[in-house]
């Protein structure tokens, strides 16, 4: 993957141009007859995304010169990652992210991880995994929106942690994440890189050092051993093609 640098002191036209290009992909996938496959973030960031987004594919499918010929394919939404929590808890991110689709909400799949409820971390994880490689196989997604830490960390692939990082499966639990709770459930980078189009939101001046360390490590193309302080650089070598876009309110050489 190569990596490009979005600079906008805007974060609301960062949000706008990942949409719109997040919306493109979708658009070509139904075009192609297939559904579309999208994985979100959460927080503020998620939220804008899934709002934008639902504006969007609404347009998309009224607009179409036969709408009809839409109505059976669907968008799905994946969750880079989820804490294990009640469904009912206010930080679950797919209670985030679902609040954005008010217009598409009918013809959007969402695939909540498994809570508490329906088994044990490594249970619910196991779960999430099977329905990832169930629904896509090794197909790729149609675009992947993520969010970058104050630690460089993205979905809940946190720097250190090599278990998480060198996961080949789809998605794997995460026992001992530095922000609380300490248990979630994560995309793994290998399963995030296998698509064409990646979108890394970094905003704010608490996200500077991180950052301009994860652009000193991932652009590298030196031959050096995989670096478990930058995420980012292992999910850039997890797949040979596709783009990684760094949207960042702040001014960073690449």
């Amino acid at each position: 993957m190569n990596i490009q640098i979005i600079h906008d002191i805007s974060q609301d036209q960062l949000v706008t141009e990942a949409a719109e290009k997040i919306s493109a992909a979708i658009s070509h996938a139904w075009q192609e007859g297939r559904d579309a496959h999208v994985v979100l973030t959460g927080g503020r960031t998620g939220l804008a995304i899934a709002q934008a987004l639902d504006i969007s594919v609404y347009r998309i499918r009224t607009n179409a010169a036969d709408p009809a010929q839409l109505a059976e394919l669907k968008l799905h939404i994946w969750f880079s990652d989820e804490r294990y929590v009640d469904r009912s808890a206010d930080d679950r991110l797919e209670k985030v992210i679902e609040s954005g689709f008010v217009s598409t909400a009918a013809s959007t799949v969402f695939h909540a991880v498994p809570s508490p409820s329906e088994g044990s971390l490594v249970e619910v994880s196991a779960q999430y995994d099977a329905e990832i490689l169930g629904s896509l196989g090794s197909n790729r997604f149609d675009g992947v929106i993520l969010s970058m830490g104050e630690d460089g960390h993205v979905a809940s692939c946190f720097p250190g942690d090599e278990k998480v990082l060198t996961s080949r499966l789809n998605a794997v639990e995460v026992t001992n994440s530095p922000k609380p709770p300490s248990e979630r459930t994560t995309l793994t980078l290998h399963r995030l890189a296998q698509t064409s189009q990646v979108y890394i939101f970094a905003i704010g001046e608490v996200k500077r050092t991180a950052l301009q360390q994860t652009l000193k490590i991932a652009t590298r193309d030196d031959g050096a051993p995989a670096d478990f302080s930058a995420p980012v650089a292992l999910l850039r070598q997890n797949s040979p093609v596709g783009q990684i876009f760094i949207m960042t309110d702040q001014n960073v050489a690449q």
